[in-house]
């Protein structure tokens, strides 16, 4: 699926003595460039800004450039003149490359029925926004998209367009992205548009829990905001403390392990392979799908692993069989070792046991007076439902 979104395009007219002087304009701006940097280098502007070696160049020092080449009888140009210039360049620029960038996706639409690409233009005509997620992703999405980390500290492109990744974890405990975007800039509105038509792309169907990795949506702050909560108040204490109780409220939720940073820089490293500061857009979103497709070729090795090796089994108990014959080859890996350390050094004494309720104290041998034991209650009515002390 592709689609454009367009608001209302805008149209400039001028005389030709003006065109003529900003063609002659753009000229000696190209003439500063090589004049400050000695040798000729590529620009990069940005919101009125050319980089040059290692430095930025600010539209200020860009007008002294060009003025001190220009003939002394023709009017000096100004820094609002360098920024239009600037900031025109840039978006013909960019412009070239979001088309380059939409053909590549129109030609993966022909081999890819399930392909979806949605791109959000902005009232001049020029792009904005884009997601993208191809077949394959949104079915693993259906498969393991019950925890999905979001992630937006990626810059890396020629344009510095923010790069957000959606990203799970498969049945082997590997990162699998579920989808792609590259938006103009961090704010709330670029967000919701983003969640809008990824929901839209994965059937309309809810992850159990999201993972900001980058905290890019300041919840805090828009409540503090809104509710005008003030520094040392019980609310902002609250919020201070908060890693001392939060936790307590997320335990019987599944994280798939992404709770922790570990996940996201190993993506940034997995990224870096492909791509780079100098890398365009049109040459990003390829290298994007070289990564998807090594990520895939890493989930068949484990899935040839699995298929072709037999569990190494620590004991004879029929639950470690069964997990044997249920888990693929590294989830059992760490099935086994909890598994190890619960027979180990886990004991348990029954409290009371009837038909319908059986409740039992659970705790490691070397607690002393079992002051740390918890309860685990097993209640089998309609179903088998068992709960734990450690979760109230």
């Amino acid at each position: 699926m592709g689609k454009y979104r367009e608001g209302n395009r805008s149209s400039f007219e001028g005389c030709a003595s003006v065109q003529r002087k900003s063609i002659k304009f753009r000229g000696l701006c190209k003439r500063a460039e090589e004049t400050c940097n000695g040798r000729e280098r590529s620009c990069v502007p940005d919101g009125g800004t050319i980089r040059v070696k290692h430095r930025w160049l600010r539209p200020c020092q860009v007008k002294k450039a060009v003025n001190a080449m220009k003939p002394s009888n023709e009017p000096a140009v100004t820094s609002k003149q360098c920024v239009d210039v600037l900031s025109e360049q840039r978006k013909e620029h960019r412009g070239r490359e979001f088309y380059g960038l939409i053909k590549h996706f129109q030609d993966k639409t022909l081999l890819d029925n399930d392909q979806y690409f949605l791109v959000d233009i902005c009232s001049d005509g020029y792009p904005r926004n884009m997601f993208w997620a191809n077949g394959r992703s949104k079915d693993a999405y259906t498969k393991f998209g019950d925890v999905v980390m979001f992630d937006v500290t990626y810059m890396t492109n020629k344009f510095m367009f923010p790069f957000a990744t959606f990203v799970g974890v498969n049945h082997h405990g590997q990162s699998i992205l579920f989808g792609g975007a590259l938006l103009e800039n961090k704010k709330e509105e670029k967000f919701e548009w983003l969640f809008e038509h990824f929901l839209k792309c994965m059937f309309s169907k809810y992850p159990n829990a999201i993972i900001d990795q980058d905290k890019a949506i300041p919840t805090w702050d828009v409540i503090r905001g809104k509710y005008k909560v003030e520094n040392g108040s019980w609310l902002s204490d609250m919020y201070t403390q908060r890693k001392h109780w939060v936790t307590t409220y997320l335990k019987d939720i599944f994280w798939a392990g992404m709770t922790t940073s570990g996940r996201s820089e190993s993506i940034h490293s997995f990224f870096d392979e492909f791509v780079n500061s100098r890398t365009m857009l049109n040459e990003f979103v390829i290298q994007y799908d070289k990564a998807v497709e090594s990520r895939r070729a890493s989930e068949k090795d484990e899935n040839f692993k699995t298929m072709n090796s037999r569990p190494v089994l620590s004991s004879v108990h029929p639950i470690e069989a069964k997990a044997g014959e249920l888990y693929t080859r590294k989830i059992f890996e760490t099935f086994k070792k909890e598994w190890t350390e619960a027979t180990s050094n886990l004991s348990h004494e029954t409290i009371s046991k009837r038909a319908e309720e059986s409740k039992y104290r659970v705790g490691q041998l070397n607690i002393d007076k079992k002051k740390h034991w918890r309860i685990v209650t097993f209640r089998s009515l309609n179903q088998v439902i068992v709960t734990c002390s450690c979760s109230n």
